[in-house]
């Protein structure tokens, strides 16, 4: 990390200075002039640009599961106001052609752009990286991919909220929680993602966003994969999955599997089987087969009781 400047051992402080409550490697102060107070008589406060942030948190299995999301909010409160993550997500929505209102088209273009400019990694510790840092790097694991997302969507003004899943530990089934609910206890947490809702200011509608599995659509949601039946991939993305194991995770085609689309081959084959040409045909057939299946039985047994005479 001696690229990106002295190390400041202590509390974390984002770029204005407000403590979380970990190490931070930042740039020195000293190289940059001091931020500016006020433009024209009218108090300001300026954006910190020095570069990427990692948030090294040794502490954080003795933070409680709400402490550690306030935690994250934070560090998205900064970046999502920062004009570079503004420019990213400006420029991938031009580029998509979205169009200005289109609240549920602009989530999935941010969703799908972290897709395909970040990839899962997994990571010793806990350590937290900015928006900036993982677009720099190209690599974060679930923590830092939420973060990311969850900043794209707030400098477009997006409502997002934090949302974990894990298993509850006397049922035994998964659950999740989504930032805003009481807390639930007894729960091992074992993801984060987000969910993201329109229209802005003031949303009606939410839609989850899983950043950590590309090709998840805007609304796919693992808790209710898992409640569906389906099978969620067991090994890390990329890795080849178990025998007779059925993977969400895309195949060499880039496809994976889509519960939606099964449906619609399960539906469009009853259908061909029961259309009513092959429905008349097979009971014609049937018919048919029965009428000589029973002539031939009573012709041999008619046979039978001559010679018995």
């Amino acid at each position: 990390m001696s690229s990106y400047g002295t190390t400041r051992w202590g509390n974390v402080y984002d770029g204005h200075g407000n403590a979380l409550g970990a190490s931070r490697h930042a740039a020195p102060a000293t190289q940059y002039a001091a931020p500016a107070t006020s433009v024209g008589g009218v108090p300001v406060r300026q954006v910190d640009l020095r570069g990427p942030d990692v948030y090294h948190m040794p502490g954080w299995k003795n933070l409680s599961d709400p402490a550690r999301v306030k935690a994250l909010r934070k560090i998205v409160a900064e970046y999502g106001a920062d004009p570079r993550i503004a420019e990213i997500a400006n420029a991938a929505l031009t580029r998509a052609g979205v169009p200005a209102r289109a609240y549920k088209q602009q989530a999935a273009v941010l969703l799908k752009w972290v897709h395909d400019n970040v990839e899962y990694r997994n990571e010793p510790g806990e350590r937290l990286q900015s928006p900036e840092y993982t677009i720099r790097m190209g690599f974060g694991d679930c923590d830092d991919l939420s973060i990311l997302l969850a900043a794209l969507y707030q400098t477009v003004r997006l409502e997002y909220r934090f949302v974990l899943s894990g298993t509850d530990k006397r049922t035994r089934k998964t659950i999740r929680w989504i930032e805003g609910q009481p807390f639930p206890k007894n729960v091992d947490w074992a993801h984060i993602y987000v969910c993201v809702g329109r229209p802005t200011f003031r949303p009606t509608r939410w839609s989850f966003a899983e950043p950590s599995l590309k090709g998840a659509k805007l609304g796919w949601d693992v808790v209710q994969a898992r409640q569906r039946g389906q099978t969620i991939p067991v090994p890390e993305l990329g890795d080849a999955a178990p025998a007779g194991l059925v993977s969400l995770a895309p195949d060499a085609n880039g496809r994976g599997f889509n519960l939606t689309e099964e449906i619609s081959k399960i539906k469009g084959e009853l259908s061909t089987q029961l259309h009513w040409r092959r429905v008349l045909v097979t009971v014609t057939v049937g018919a048919v087969v029965s009428v000589g299946t029973t002539y031939l039985v009573e012709s041999m047994l008619r046979y039978m009781r001559k010679g018995k005479k």
